[in-house]
């Protein structure tokens, strides 16, 4: 059994998934005394949903990410971290070596099924001997719905704006009135996001 360590970023999306013009509209906000405050909200909606921390499981827009392992596992799938892989290179530390080679891509290719995005060993191929070391395998790919944020589900982007919305009008996570309410995330913000969310399997 591999063990994998935790992926981390390469290089971050070049885009925001909503702007703040997109925000101030949606809060109906026509001044700038608030522009830091809603950009900074809508960073932390964004860091709630995106990447490896969001709760999404999944990238929003593309960014790039390298996982280690290891090494090859027994069996001919070798998992990614999140779905939606494009530009995917496999490099390894071959056994007895410390210089680390790409593995030839006519020995692999993407799968996409019900479990996620994997790299499969193509019918034959075998995976080479690493060295023994802890990254003897690195998997580096851009993930996401695209390079830009029109390729976002509109249902995300909603989803978004509904939770700067409540931020912005919320400002604690308790509301005092005759008893004091936790606030709870909006039934309607669960439902656009739940067909989006990657389920771990």
């Amino acid at each position: 059994m591999i063990h994998a360590q935790r992926p981390q970023l390469e290089a971050g999306p070049t885009a925001v998934p909503v702007s703040l013009l997109e925000a101030k509209e949606h809060l109906r906000v026509d001044f700038e005394d608030d522009d830091t405050l809603i950009t900074s909200m809508i960073a932390a909606v964004v860091g709630h949903l995106d990447g490896w921390s969001g709760i999404l499981g999944r990238c929003l827009v593309n960014q790039s990410w390298s996982q280690s392992f290891d090494g090859f596992p027994d069996c001919r799938r070798l998992p990614l971290p999140f779905v939606g892989a494009s530009s995917v290179m496999v490099s390894y530390y071959p056994y007895g070596s410390d210089v680390l080679q790409t593995l030839n891509a006519s020995l692999w290719s993407i799968s996409r099924d019900a479990l996620g995005d994997a790299v499969m060993l193509n019918t034959n191929g075998t995976w080479p001997a690493t060295a023994d070391r802890i990254d003897a395998v690195k998997v580096t790919a851009t993930y996401g719905y695209g390079p830009t944020v029109t390729t976002i589900p509109p249902a995300i982007k909603a989803a978004i704006l509904l939770m700067i919305g409540d931020l912005y009008a919320n400002r604690e996570t308790m509301v005092t009135g005759t008893i004091a309410t936790e606030i709870p995330m909006s039934t309607t913000v669960h439902a656009l996001l739940m067909p989006h969310r990657r389920v771990a399997t």
